[in-house]
Order: C-alpha cells, then sequence, then structure tokens
C-alpha cells in the first residue's frame, strides 16, 4: 500500500483513503452523486441492455443469437474502465464495429453493397432497417468461422487501447486505411447503424432505449411509439442501493440534506426507479445528461465538470463537496474540475462491479480520494475518520 493511502475494512471490505484529503473531510457540506453504480445497482439493466441491442442486431443480419448473457462482461468493464465510454451507446456501437470483420465473409460483402446502395441510402430509417432484415431472412443463419472465445479477445484488444477520448480512439485505428477490410465493413456498420444520433436520427440509439425503457416509458420519454422491442423494460430489473438511513446519517454529519445527483442517465428513469428517495436531495441539483439536447450532449457529458459545478452550484455555500461515482470518468471529472475550482474530493465505489480487485488497483492508480465498497459506508467511514480526530 502506497503511503499517502491510510487502508481500512468496513463490513469485512477494504476502503481507502488518502491522508492529503483528511482536513478536507472535517469542513465537508455537500454529498453529489452519481446514478448508476452508486445509486441504483443497474447490472440486471443498462449492462443487459448493452448485450441484448447487440444480440438484436446481430440476430438480425445473420440470424446469431449469443451463447450467453455475460459474454461481454469483460469487454464492456474495459471500455469503462478507459475514462471515455460513460455512455452506453457508445459500447454498443464499438462492439459492433469491432466485431463486424469477424463477420462471415459472405454477409460483409452483400452487407456493404446494400448499405451502399441508392435503395438504402433513399430510405427513412425504419424502411432501411426492413430492407436489410428482409434481405437476409432468407440467406440465414450465417455460420462463425470463429470461437467466441478468439471473438472475444479480439474485442477486448481494441477495448483495452481505448482512452478518455471515447469512441474517436476506437475509429482513429478502425478507420486508419480506408480501403482496408476494416474499414469497409466498419463503415458500412456505422452507416447501418446511423451512429452517433439520438432515437430520432440513429437505429442504434433507438432499439437500445426501446429495449432499457420498454413500450410505455420509452413512449413517455420520448414522445414517439416503439417499433423494435415490446417485451418488459430492463429499467425494472433494477435495484436501489442507497438507503433513507444513509441520507439521514449523512445529513446529520454535515448538518443538512445538502445533496445532489450528476448522472449520464436521465430523470425519468431514474425517478422511476429512486421513488420518494428522489425527494430526499434538493431537486434544483439534480442534472441528468440524457435529458440535454444532443448538441448540447458533448458538452456536458463526464469527465466535463460542466454539471458537476451546475449542481454545486444550488448547493453552496460548501467549504468541500464529494461526488460520488462508481467508473473512471466520474473520477476525472473531478480531477477536471478541481483545476477550476479545488473544492471537490472524488470517491470511487466498488460493490457492484464484476472485477472488484482490478477497479479498485485502477482507482488507486489515478489517485481517488476516497475508495469504499457502497454509497451505504460512508457515513460509517466519516464518523470513524471524526472519532480518531477527537
Amino acid at each position: 500500500m502506497k503511503a499517502n493511502y491510510i487502508k481500512t475494512s468496513i463490513n469485512d471490505q477494504s476502503a481507502y483513503v488518502r491522508t492529503a484529503i483528511l482536513k478536507k473531510l472535517e469542513k465537508l457540506g455537500a454529498i453529489i452523486f452519481d446514478c448508476d453504480g452508486v445509486l441504483i445497482d443497474v447490472r440486471s439493466s443498462y449492462n443487459q441492455t448493452i448485450v441484448k441491442t447487440i444480440e438484436y442486431f446481430l440476430n438480425t443480419l445473420i440470424g446469431l443469437s449469443l451463447p450467453s448473457e455475460d459474454i461481454f462482461n469483460k469487454t464492456i468493464y474495459l471500455y469503462k474502465r478507459s475514462g471515455g465510454f460513460n455512455n452506453d451507446w457508445d459500447v454498443v456501437y464499438s462492439i459492433l464495429l469491432t466485431i463486424s470483420p469477424l463477420l462471415p465473409r459472405v454477409f460483409q460483402n452483400k452487407f456493404i453493397k446494400l448499405v451502399n446502395s441508392k435503395k438504402f441510402i433513399a430510405e427513412t430509417l425504419h424502411n432501411r432497417f426492413q430492407y436489410i432484415k428482409t434481405t437476409f431472412e432468407d440467406m440465414q443463419p450465417f455460420p462463425l468461422n470463429l470461437k467466441w472465445t478468439k471473438i472475444i479477445n479480439h474485442l477486448n484488444m481494441y477495448a483495452e487501447k481505448t482512452d478518455s477520448i471515447g469512441i474517436t480512439s476506437i475509429e482513429k485505428e478502425f478507420f486508419l486505411n480506408p480501403k482496408s477490410k476494416n474499414a469497409l465493413i466498419g463503415m458500412a456498420m456505422k452507416r447501418f447503424l446511423q451512429y452517433p444520433g439520438n432515437v430520432k436520427k440513429s437505429l442504434l440509439s433507438r432499439v437500445f432505449d426501446e429495449i432499457f425503457y420498454g413500450p410505455m416509458l420509452f413512449h413517455k420519454q420520448h414522445k414517439v411509439p416503439p417499433k423494435y422491442y415490446d417485451g418488459t423494460g430492463l429499467v425494472e430489473m433494477e435495484k436501489t442501493i442507497i438507503t433513507s438511513k444513509t441520507l439521514t446519517d449523512l445529513s446529520k454529519i454535515i448538518g443538512e440534506k445538502n445533496f445532489g445527483i450528476v448522472s449520464g442517465r436521465d430523470f425519468l428513469s431514474a425517478n422511476h426507479t429512486l421513488g420518494k428517495i428522489i425527494d430526499e436531495y434538493k431537486k434544483e441539483a439534480l442534472f441528468f445528461l440524457q435529458d440535454y439536447k444532443i448538441d448540447t450532449f458533448e458538452k456536458f457529458k463526464k469527465p466535463s465538470p460542466l454539471l458537476l459545478f451546475k449542481s454545486a452550484h444550488y448547493l453552496k455555500p460548501f467549504k468541500y463537496a464529494v461526488y460520488v461515482g462508481d467508473s473512471i470518468e466520474d473520477i476525472l471529472m473531478v480531477k477536471n474540475a478541481n483545476e477550476i475550482d479545488p473544492r471537490f474530493i472524488s470517491m470511487g465505489v466498488y460493490s457492484t462491479s464484476d472485477f472488484k480487485e482490478e477497479f479498485i488497483l485502477h482507482l488507486l492508480e489515478i489517485k481517488t480520494d476516497i475508495i469504499l465498497p457502497s454509497v451505504n459506508d460512508i457515513s460509517t467511514l466519516l464518523n470513524m475518520i471524526k472519532g480518531e480526530n477527537k
């Protein structure tokens, strides 16, 4: 253990605090939370929506079903570890892009011709999908030439090279040679998915959100009827992590319920899962990225600190504020914020990670101020520090 960290144990799980921020914690006046993986367990919702969206397109194109629900767990983790994939649409796109050269050659050749045809280009988004789908239905299933272990290794190779610039880091290498096999099938896949874009412009975003929300919530969120999925939305599989007791205990420590949320998701689905607990946060200090228009989305997405500053504005006055997240983007956002306003403390929680030990090491490497198992352990840690300082 490096000398600048104090290691302790909470409920028989490891916790770490940088010695440099101990005095700052005594003056803590506000807490801002990420949502996914912090307030809500999204392993059966967002994470599974990634997998089901990928399977939806692979099944549509080549008649392929995935061998297991956890087939992409490591790949997804590697993308999110990079610090540039807070948006799950980006993860789906990157996996479909990098898997495309491994799909059967006979499919690739036909697919490239179809998406570059005048008929495809002239059609609407939905009619393009139907055109591709009906063309390939009689040719399916296409047999895979590679075993899944080799496919996953290939995907992980790309995921490990990514960084905080997100899908740009994937495309930069993938399209390096415009005439290569990778570039040709990759551009065809990108044109078919019409990504990036919102649910009205991108097939990928549309299918993902229909699977996540389910028909009723999708219509409520986007004001358009679903077309591709009529099953139960995976948002219904979510579980609330944070408890009302935790917020009550924290309010006693910092003196008031001075809480905000800065999240990459939308308010509707967060409110749907959190229920009455969301009323314990300051309404003005709640900021949900998915509710912003696509033209401002890029400016506000993590690791940009702009939404963190907006939330903090409504929690003033405070001397120091903790931001609690579960991803590398969250920690990088706090670092970026501190370059402008050095009153923020980073906290990473790891209880919902499928690769806990590896994630903890990465959080230590990037000098996360506090590392805890769960958001519900914050009051225990703060009381421990308070007791030691008496």
